[in-house]
């Protein structure tokens, strides 16, 4: 039987690559998981879910020329974006994010690269107006929501809903003649979606069944994330500050750096110092925030007295803040 890609998705981030090839470092940091419906749907409809490197496929048999399994309607598979190595929190830029409590990435249009939304996860409690009316009547929802935009479903006039969170239950005036005893209604509301721990949001693709369109790409693109870095250089105690400075190779004004100074107090100075006791302690931070990056920045190095010692200056650790250790002490 012959299979053919029905789409892919493609995580990107520049921390890696300045271009849009896939990355296959990637993978040890995020992944995308089929959640337990598509899983589901993978099973009926007899597709396969395949990955390479930064990249998954979904592809689908052709019992015949342009015939599937899938339903002639539209389908949506979704992926959990399951963060494999926290420092990716590090190293990324999240402002995309800011204001979104469960991130959704999904297709608008033509569009290959996916859009960022929130997902919204509802459910439904069923009650019944009950016999004894009053103008407070409580009700006690299963799971306690998000927010305080419930929705009231099977009642006319529409109850003004009042919540006690404390108590988990809503109140409102049964009294209205419209209502009758034993009527069912419904209130529905958002809850915290039942996401594995390791998830930072859900991807979403839809594919219509009455006409496939195949071998559709799509793209995740993550930023990276920038802010000033700060090197702590462990000296002799003959170094002063002025014989130090950090320079690029080609005079780049954005990756400039601070003058040199010595530091005397801090956590970091602390550690270094009891590690070091004999030794001085000096500080050069950028004077712009920098840009984290896989690879060291070609052409930065630290100099003494205008002479190179370090050259192509290590990163700082993502998860280290911005701060960087040079040891010339020994």
């Amino acid at each position: 039987m012959i299979y053919k890609n029905l789409f892919s998705v493609a995580v990107l981030h520049d921390y890696f690559s300045d271009n849009t090839n896939y990355i296959p470092e990637i993978d040890q940091f995020v992944g995308l998981i089929p959640d337990p419906a598509t899983q589901a749907l993978i099973k009926q409809y007899r597709l396969k879910l395949y990955t390479k490197p930064g990249r998954l496929f979904l592809s689908t048999p052709e019992r015949a020329p342009s015939q599937t399994f899938l339903p002639q309607s539209n389908v949506t598979f979704r992926f959990f974006l399951e963060i494999r190595n926290p420092v990716f929190y590090h190293f990324t830029d999240l402002q995309s994010l800011s204001g979104i409590a469960y991130p959704r990435f999904y297709v608008t249009g033509n569009n290959t690269a996916l859009t960022t939304g929130n997902y919204q996860h509802k459910i439904t409690d069923v009650f019944r107006i009950s016999q004894v009316r009053d103008v407070q009547t409580s009700f006690f929802l299963q799971r306690s929501p998000l927010n305080t935009s419930l929705e009231v479903q099977g009642l006319t006039p529409a109850p003004t809903l009042t919540y006690d969170a404390a108590l988990n239950k809503i109140s409102f005036d049964t009294t209205p003649e419209t209502y009758t005893d034993n009527q069912a209604f419904e209130v529905r509301y958002e809850i915290a979606p039942p996401w594995p721990t390791t998830t930072l949001g859900l991807v979403e693709i839809g594919v219509d069944g009455s006409s496939i369109s195949y071998d559709q790409s799509y793209t995740l693109s993550w930023a990276r994330k920038s802010q000033n870095w700060s090197y702590y250089i462990v000296a002799p105690d003959t170094v002063s500050a002025a014989n130090l400075a950090i320079t690029n190779g080609v005079s780049d004004p954005a990756w400039a750096f601070a003058n040199t100074v010595e530091t005397t107090s801090g956590d970091v100075f602390q550690r270094l110092k009891n590690t070091f006791p004999a030794a001085k302690i000096f500080n050069i931070t950028s004077v712009n925030p920098l840009p984290y990056q896989k690879q060291a920045k070609a052409g930065l190095k630290l100099q003494q007295s205008g002479e190179t010692i370090i050259n192509n200056l290590p990163n700082p650790a993502p998860e280290n803040e911005g701060v960087g250790i040079l040891n010339i002490y020994s």
